[in-house]
């Protein structure tokens, strides 16, 4: 079934604090005749200017039978080219329940569509949208060593009945608002620069120590990204689930289990220092004699799907 839904992104409060702060020492200035408030209010005022002129468009969705239609980009995704979703750098562990604003990515094997700074219910309607629309049973492009075992499952069980699911891919976040925020900084340290130049000499430093500022936070955003990395590459991870019970490789940890062998199931925060650590995100945990195994959030599915789909087969003991 067709559908459309109309994306609006969320106020852009940050504009809207530098625009009162710099009209707060324009206020300042002309109460107290300091030129040194006006000079000041610039550099707020061109952040609100620059942030404000390049907030996200409103776009919207049409949802077709098989693909996504972008109105805004003219682009296309098809549902089962999708390698990641995810609203502000994780996945929901369920559609219904509390979700967080931000922006809504969806990777494929190139690159990121990427609708930014969606407020909370467009987030939602837009994530469910997709939810519903995308192969439940996942992408069968699982790593080499698990190929045999789906070739396997799919000749014993039907389509519908066989789910496999590959790592997450994520390409370099854009970075929006940090970019425009560095230009911003740039154009008010230039200001600064001149006027320092032209009419007071302690401006000079204030507009050098601006640029200074935008490059420092450029090399910081750069390297946070190449630190904190959340996810495996997409060859290191896959899962299959089926009646008979699931195989998985998540970096080291490789192997089968039988569902008679699985004692407990829950999805709960997961604990410090595991492999998700940009967010205080849900992991799957699968009791077995002497020990857990952890399904984390690096799936090319929401944790909620994937636990459905356990929950399927699996019956408490």
């Amino acid at each position: 079934m067709n559908q459309s839904l109309r994306l609006k992104p969320r106020v852009a409060t940050e504009a809207l604090f530098f625009l009162a702060v710099s009209l707060t020492l324009i206020a300042a200035g002309s109460i107290s005749q300091q030129p040194s408030c006006f000079i000041g209010a610039i550099m707020p005022l061109v952040l609100a200017a620059v942030l404000w002129m390049n907030r996200p468009a409103v776009t919207t969705l049409h949802f077709g039978p098989d693909s996504l239609l972008d109105e805004h980009h003219q682009e296309i995704v098809r549902y089962d080219e999708i390698l990641g979703l995810t609203i502000a750098g994780r996945t929901p562990v369920a559609s219904t329940g509390k979700m967080t604003s931000g922006s809504l990515v969806i990777t494929v094997e190139d690159r990121n569509h990427e609708f930014p700074q969606l407020s909370r219910e467009a987030a939602r309607q837009s994530y469910n949208g997709l939810i519903e629309r995308i192969p439940e049973t996942g992408s069968r492009r699982v790593v080499s060593m698990l190929k045999p075992r789906l070739t396997a499952e799919l000749e014993l069980f039907e389509d519908d009945l066989v789910f496999s699911y590959r790592g997450r891919r994520e390409h370099p976040k854009s970075h929006r608002n940090v970019n425009w925020f560095c230009i911003g900084l740039i154009l008010g340290g230039i200001a600064w620069t001149v006027i320092g130049v032209v009419f007071q000499a302690e401006w000079v430093v204030c507009g050098f120590c601006a640029l200074a500022l935008a490059t420092l936070i450029q090399v910081i955003t750069r390297v946070s990204w190449q630190g904190q990395s959340r996810v495996l590459h997409p060859d290191l991870a896959s899962l299959i689930i089926s009646p008979r019970g699931i195989a998985m490789i998540q970096g080291p940890l490789n192997g089968e289990l039988k569902w008679s062998e699985v004692k407990s199931l829950s999805c709960e925060r997961a604990p410090a220092g595991s492999l998700v650590v940009a967010h205080p995100v849900k992991i799957i945990t699968i009791g077995v004699a002497g020990a857990q195994i952890l399904i984390h959030d690096i799936y090319d599915r929401p944790l909620a799907t994937i636990f459905r789909c356990i929950n399927r087969f699996w019956e408490t003991p």
